[in-house]
């Protein structure tokens, strides 16, 4: 019963405070594990606080590791990560995305450019560009997926914004943010890409059209009022053009 409403309070997390999106659903993780390593996940959400919960699958997961169930360690770090993420605790989620990056190869589920995309948006939120472009950079073009090319993309572009302090060096990353609306290859982020141009430049017409088409998102319930951004760094520092 706490299992279930975990993955509720998850999910409804989701749709209220973050648009950056996640690889993975939380119950993706779980189905991908062995019965055994499993149940002792579910037994972590007896704990009534998420951080617990979290701090104890990361356990679990090094756990796993000096048991050599190498593919349950990794999809843990994975999991706690995400709980993490959700919590607004980016430091701590980000160190479990890197350690299933480091210490385990690619499975079939999730890859490691994937991941590494997940830190970089815990990078981003937090404020921390240099550490996200380190990440970035990391990443081999010729692995990558169109879905994965998307996010390096924008997240790229985010980067770039985090690291602006004037308004009038705005202009370059807003006139690319635009010419990502017109790719086919950038549908998957279009949301995430008008609600910054949103953000960044208070224009109207980019809101109308998350209404329009994305209206049942997390853009979307934003726009609405339904929803709130995460308070993060990222949105609280980031450069903005004068509304007057």
């Amino acid at each position: 019963m706490r299992l279930k409403f975990f993955i509720l309070f998850f999910i409804f997390c989701f749709f209220i405070t973050n648009i950056f999106s996640f690889s993975s659903s939380f119950k993706n993780i779980l189905k991908y594990m062995n019965e055994d390593s499993r149940k002792k996940i579910e037994n972590a959400f007896n704990e009534n606080n998420p951080e617990d919960i979290a701090k104890e699958i990361t356990s679990m997961a090094q756990s796993f590791s000096e048991q050599n169930k190498i593919l349950d360690a990794r999809y843990s770090y994975i999991l706690s990560a995400e709980i993490f993420e959700q919590l607004g605790l980016y430091n701590e989620a980000q160190k479990n995305y890197s350690v299933a990056i480091a210490n385990f190869a690619n499975d079939k589920i999730f890859s490691n450019t994937s991941l590494t995309l997940n830190a970089v948006r815990c990078t981003l939120s937090r404020g921390d560009f240099v550490t996200a472009e380190i990440l970035l950079n990391t990443i081999s073009k010729e692995e990558i997926t169109e879905n994965e090319n998307a996010k390096f993309k924008l997240y790229s572009a985010w980067q770039w914004l985090c690291k602006i302090d004037k308004e009038e060096d705005l202009h370059e990353p807003i006139v690319i943010l635009k010419s990502y609306l017109e790719l086919d290859t950038m549908i998957t982020v279009k949301p995430q890409i008008l609600l910054t141009l949103f953000y960044i430049t208070n224009d109207s017409q980019y809101s109308h059209i998350i209404e329009k088409i994305f209206p049942n998102s997390p853009e979307g319930a934003i726009i609405k009022n339904n929803a709130k951004l995460m308070p993060a760094p990222f949105w609280f520092f980031c450069t903005r053009q004068d509304s007057n």
